[in-house]
């Protein structure tokens, strides 16, 4: 009679046994869930801040991609003090890519920003030197010449430059023939 109680409490044993494994699992898919829908959320912000960014850089967006970095990286840290213990190395990995890719994505506007900055300023100053071969004839020379040094120090390709070189020459000529 012993054995057949010791061998039920054994029974009732292993299946709380299960019962346990059971909910330990499903506790960790419940974790897993919850952390990978907040990951969601997270990215889906992390999107969103970095369309912001852009539309608050402002004329010349120098450093941007580091300070959007700095934030994403504040913004990571803060997010992953949410994260459960058994998802730490799974989400460290996943916040580390995605990092790598809002970084690429926000070097890549800031080095388009800067070129179209560069072109306009460029442009804007290399009018004011055309005009100012019109005023003053007999500094045309100087005037071209400083425009293609102009041209010569710009973050430009070297194509753009001599296309750009041509231009401001024939431009600035047609200035000082007007005047």
């Amino acid at each position: 009679a012993l054995g057949a109680q010791g061998a039920a409490a054994q029974k009732l044993g292993d299946t709380g046994q299960r019962v346990g494994e059971l909910m330990a699992r499903q506790q960790k898919d419940g974790d897993e869930y919850k952390t990978m829908s907040s990951l969601i959320d997270f990215d889906v912000a992390q999107d969103r801040a970095l369309d912001e960014a852009k539309l608050n850089a402002g004329e010349s967006p120098e450093g941007f991609a580091n300070t959007f970095q700095q934030g994403y990286n504040e913004r990571a840290r803060e997010f992953f003090k949410t994260v459960p213990d058994s998802m730490k190395p799974k989400v460290d990995m996943m916040l580390a890519r995605r990092r790598g890719q809002y970084d690429g994505q926000a070097r890549a506007f800031e080095s388009k920003a800067l070129d179209t900055y560069h072109a306009n300023d460029l442009s804007s100053r290399l009018t004011d030197l055309g005009s100012l071969a019109a005023t003053d004839p007999d500094r045309y020379q100087a005037q071209v010449a400083r425009g293609i040094s102009l041209i010569d120090s710009a973050r430009i390709s070297p194509q753009a430059k001599m296309d750009l070189r041509t231009k401001f020459a024939r431009e600035a000529e047609t200035y000082a023939v007007r005047a």
